[in-house]
């Protein structure tokens, strides 16, 4: 009977697991919009897009290597923020979220 039990346990963990399906679609590549400023061109090799989770929403997240890159991005990214678009700043490597 302890084997039956197990092996019915051990497939249901193993069907469940195979149900998993990715919340996000992560691009290693900003595949923002052409309309974007020019001066954001470079960037996109150091970023990463991210879509998802359920309606089509689309995140950016970029990586600057110095602070005097950041400044110089900084304007063109304020110029694309919406009212309910926030910008997140994070220290460190990527993100998890």
């Amino acid at each position: 009977m302890n084997r039956i039990s197990f092996a019915l346990a051990a497939t249901a963990i193993l069907a469940a697991a195979c149900v998993v399906q990715a919340v996000y679609i992560v691009d290693d590549r900003g595949n923002w919009p052409a309309t974007w400023p020019k001066e954001l061109e470079p960037l996109r090799t150091q970023a990463r897009t991210l879509r998802g989770p359920q309606l089509e929403e689309m995140a950016y997240e970029i990586r600057f290597n110095d602070r005097a890159g950041f400044e110089a991005a900084w304007p063109h990214l304020l110029s694309l923020k919406s009212n309910k678009a926030p910008i997140f700043l994070e220290r460190g490597p990527y993100s998890t979220r």
